[in-house]
Parts: C-alpha cells; structure tokens; sequence
C-alpha cells in the first residue's frame, strides 16, 4: 500500500497535568514531514520509523502525534529517508557554524545561544561566544552524532578544569551577569556543540 500524500495528524500537549486541558492541533502534513519529526526520536533507523507510522503515534518532546495508522514498506521508508543528511563523523568542527552549546554538569545543564553570549559589554573589543568558539575549538572537539531534531551537527568536548577555568575566566566579558553565574554554579564537566550544515 503507497503512502497518502497527506497524513491527519492531532498534536497534543503532554505537559498538561490532570486538571489543565490543552487543545488539540490538527495538522495536515507530507509523509516526509511527518518523518521528519519522527527522526528526532529515532534517527535514521527504518525499522523503527516503519514501527512508529503503523503504530500511529509518538511522543516528542511534550508533545504527542497521533494519526490513523499508516504502513509503508522499505523502499518508501529508504526513499523518504534519503531527503535528510547522514552523519558525518570526518566533518571536521567549524565555530562559525556554531549555533547552540549545551554545557552538562552534575547540577544540570544549561544551554547557551550566541543571541545572548555574543553581545558585547561596553568597551570590550571581543564577545565572550567568540572568547568561547576559540577555547572549546582549541580543546579539539569530536563529532558525537547528527540531531535531526535540532537539524545540526552535534560535537562534543570534555572540559578538564584548566579548560573550564579559562572560560569561566572569560565570562567577564558577558553583557549578562547571570549567565556566567550559572556557568559557575554549574561547573560543566562536558560541552556538547550544535552546527548547521
């Protein structure tokens, strides 16, 4: 049985508690579309997107797809699939591509944009996102995997304490001071580097 063009899909908030109601969305969207969110969960594993279209619903995020089930057989799942990038584990790390740092440590994580990390304070002549590009390109980041949620390259880095103490010394240069109190507080062990293609 071909795929439909379209899939009617009802989203759903998984966040709302038992007294709160949500509406829920409906949506009209391509198999490729649909796939794409999908991957998010899954990556590029055929036999669990194939599972989850015939299943007729999954969960990301805080939100629940559902739709009538759909079957589709490998060369559709292949065919779609073949739209969105592999990975890539010799694209080497660029810093200007850099669009996203999550920092994780034992208190949690924190993630940081370069929205708020690349505004200058006043009468400094460099940011602290590219005081920071240069630390972690410096600390040879490796590529870790592809996050088709985030449409990006992942790298990853650890932060031994000389590494994280010349970032930490570095955040006098951020506009916002509460920024580099939570880098403090956090103290990150590892950083994880998001890069669009």
């Amino acid at each position: 049985m071909a795929l439909p063009q379209k899939i009617q899909v009802k989203i759903t908030s998984e966040a709302a508690g038992y007294v709160s109601f949500t509406p829920v969305r409906r949506q009209e969207l391509a198999p490729a579309d649909l796939v794409e969110q999908i991957l998010g969960v899954t990556g590029k594993r055929h036999s669990r997107i194939r599972d989850i279209l015939s299943r007729g619903s999954f969960v990301s995020g805080s939100s629940r797809y559902r739709w009538a089930p759909v079957e589709a057989d490998g060369a559709e799942i292949a065919a779609l699939l073949e739209r969105f990038p592999d990975e890539d584990p010799e694209r080497p790390f660029d810093p200007a591509r850099c669009t996203l740092v999550i920092f994780q440590g034992l208190r949690g994580n924190m993630e940081l944009a370069p929205e708020a990390a690349a505004k200058r304070r006043l009468f400094k002549k460099t940011s602290f996102w590219d005081a920071l590009m240069a630390t972690l390109q410096a600390a040879k980041p490796g590529y870790h995997r592809y996050s088709y949620a985030e449409q990006a390259d992942v790298y990853q880095v650890k932060l031994p304490i000389e590494t994280l103490q010349s970032i930490l010394s570095q955040t006098n240069l951020l506009k916002y001071a509460s920024i580099a109190q939570e880098l403090s507080f956090l103290e990150p062990s590892t950083a994880e580097l998001f890069t669009k293609r």
